[in-house]
Order: structure tokens, then sequence, then C-alpha cells
């Protein structure tokens, strides 16, 4: 392991042991996400390995502003979150299917992750989810738009602190091959340690997970929905400001958002976008 201080936003520091080979990783992926690449972990493993506290250790190294404000567990903070956030900054989605408990609430998380995926990648966000099993992830955002896997486990005698690294390519196979019988038998690219410690307030962070999760309204998402449209019109708006063909931001959105958009719907939403621009400032 190697240390790293970490600066707080209140000034203070913070001590952060992290592996070697998932600090390389994880600097690849700061450059990386300065070229327009995607940047979505997924993080699993079994209730109580520690599957929080990792996740809060990496999105702390790679953003250390890091802050409950950014840390949800359910669709409609995630999604409150993924609007407000600032380029580079992480957002945390925290065991999204397991504090939820039901296949309804697994099938919201993947519609408002594939949905945000433009909003993400546009901010270039770090965005981690976290979730007992990759295979409750639908194939397109676990296959073909998370940049990688942590996977938890728990050591030969229930020690905490122990995970398996899946690149993108060797997360492929795993999700592929594994899926029928939940097994995790693709040699992952490297295996490493880590230490306990939550980077926010622990009595914080439990506070907050108890109070969403029992106010949490499954039927409650029209308002999150429409903000997320407004804002991707505002982006579409934006770039056509800054030159882009309406191809290209056809191509962009498409290609984050899994569903087809051709350019006369750009042109249009551009365009309703610039007259509802006019009436507001009136």
């Amino acid at each position: 392991m190697v240390t790293v201080d970490i600066i707080r936003p209140d000034g203070s520091k913070h001590h952060l042991y992290i592996d070697g080979y998932l600090k390389a990783n994880m600097d690849l992926a700061l450059e990386h996400a300065k070229k327009d690449f995607d940047m979505v972990f997924v993080v699993d493993g079994p209730e109580g390995a520690g599957k929080s506290v990792l996740t809060q250790q990496v999105a702390c190294y790679v953003d250390p502003t890091l802050c409950m404000d950014r840390i949800c567990f359910t669709p409609d903070s995630f999604s409150e979150a993924v609007l407000k956030a600032k380029m580079y900054e992480a957002v945390i989605y925290d065991d999204a299917y397991g504090g939820l408990g039901s296949r309804s609430s697994m099938s919201d998380i993947n519609k408002k992750l594939v949905t945000l995926l433009t909003l993400i990648r546009a901010k270039r966000l770090f965005v981690f989810i976290v979730m007992p099993a990759i295979f409750e992830m639908d194939k397109y955002p676990a296959v073909w738009r998370s940049r990688a896997l942590f996977h938890v486990t728990l050591g030969p005698k229930f020690q905490r602190g122990f995970f398996s690294f899946y690149s993108s390519e060797r997360k492929k196979f795993l999700y592929i091959k594994g899926k029928k019988f939940y097994e995790y038998k693709i040699k992952p690219d490297f295996k490493g340690r880590f230490c306990k410690g939550y980077y926010v307030d622990e009595k914080e962070y439990r506070n907050k997970k108890q109070v969403e999760l029992e106010n949490y309204d499954p039927a409650k998402n029209e308002g999150s929905e429409k903000r997320m449209n407004a804002q991707r019109n505002g982006i579409m708006y934006a770039l056509g400001e800054k030159g882009w063909t309406s191809g290209e931001i056809a191509d962009l959105i498409t290609d984050n958002s899994k569903f087809k958009i051709d350019e006369r719907t750009v042109r249009q939403t551009i365009q309703r976008h610039k007259e509802k621009m006019k009436e507001d400032s009136r």
C-alpha cells in the first residue's frame, strides 16, 4: 500500500492508505476523464464486506471534495446529485439494490443510470454504483458503460478489507460467463487490500441512509425525470452554441443514452430550448 495525503474541503488533512495497483489505475482514470471517457465504476460484494468503505476511499482519491451531498441511497437522490454535481466530481450510489430490496427497485436504478449517462459524461463525473452483485445490473451499463468492477470479498476468517479488480474487458467476460449462476470464476486483473475507515462521518452516513430509504417512494419520480430532461436539452443547446453540428450532438446523445436520437430531433430540441429561455427571461 501507499500513503496519500488528501486535503479535505475544510483544509484538514486525511491520510489515505491505498493499494499501489489500484492507485495506478485510478491515476489513469483521472487522465482519461479529461479526454471525454465515461467514468462509471461498479463496487459489489456480500453484505458487510466493506463495499461502502472501499468506495469512499477510492472516490475521495479522485475527488477530495466528496461529501454527504453526493453519497446517495435512492434513485431520486442520485439523480439530484448528478444534476447538481460540478465537473470532475464523484457521486456514489450506495447499496443501490440491497437497501431497497426488490427487483422493481433495481429496474428503476438501471433506467435512471442509462438516462443519466449523457450528463455523467458531459460533466466528466466519477460515478460509483454499489450493490451486492454486478449481475443485477442491465447488460448495457454493466458491460458497455462501466469502466471497471471492484469485487469486495471477505477473508478466510471473515476478515474485511479484500477486493478483486476487473478491468473493462475482464468485467465483460465475468458478466457474460458468470451471470447465470452468479459466479466470479474469471481471473481478476489483480487483488488488493484496503483499510477500514469512512471518509465522511460514519454516524451522519448511517443516519442519511436510514432517512432516505424510509422516505423513498418509487412513484414520485416525475419531477426528477423532468429536471434531467431539461438539463439534457440544455447540454444540447450549449454544444450547439459551441459549434457542434446536429449530427455530432445526435451521435453523442445516442452513444450515452442507449436510445437513438436523430438530427431533426436535436434541432427541434435546441429550438424549443431557445424559445423557453426567451420566455423565462421575460
